[in-house]
């Protein structure tokens, strides 16, 4: 059965030119979306041979550690969807490049019949789930929006914001 591959890009054109080279079998359809504040598509040089290229037309701008990044997923899993099935639906950066063959991806995750899902419990596992489902963070959209100076600053901030907010009672809705 046939791999969804599933890209989330913004930036370097040439590696994801190389990406979607590698990817190029006729075991794996690719589902791509490009953020909305980016030229990516304006030359992107590639002719795929294998595979079929479904480029996301309804483009969302994608902010690091914001929910923009659940809702891209949402409409990359929604469409390969809706023009599956597939075996496996792997999530990738337009950054990525898989140093595995395609005939090995496909072996392995195939015929192993492997599933990739894990969890960590504990004191860390605790204090992690809290500062990312309980925390408020208000300026996680600006971290990444300036020069490396900037984002430092911004990021600092953030988490002392989030923290005076934590402790004062204020945290996201989690109970429904």
């Amino acid at each position: 059965m046939k791999h969804a591959y599933l890209i989330i890009a913004h930036n370097n054109k040439r590696i994801l030119e190389i990406l979607l080279s590698m990817l190029d079998d006729i075991r794996n359809d690719i589902y791509l979306h490009v953020d909305a504040r980016s030229n990516l598509l304006d030359d992107l040089n590639v002719s795929l041979k294998h595979s079929h290229l479904y480029v996301l037309r309804n483009r969302i701008k994608v902010y690091w550690g914001t929910v923009s990044q659940i809702k891209t997923e949402y409409a990359l899993f929604k469409s390969a969807y809706s023009n599956g099935p597939y075996s496996y639906y792997h999530l990738l950066s337009g950054v990525d490049l898989p140093i595995k063959s395609q005939d090995y991806i496909h072996h392995f995750m195939n015929d192993e019949k492997r599933e990739f899902i894990g969890y960590a419990q504990g004191k860390y596992a605790d204090h992690d789930c809290t500062s990312k489902v309980q925390k408020i963070y208000l300026l996680t959209k600006f971290v990444r929006a300036g020069n490396p100076i900037f984002n430092k600053v911004v990021y600092r901030i953030n988490i002392m914001l989030s923290n005076v907010l934590y402790y004062i009672g204020l945290k996201q809705n989690i109970g429904g």
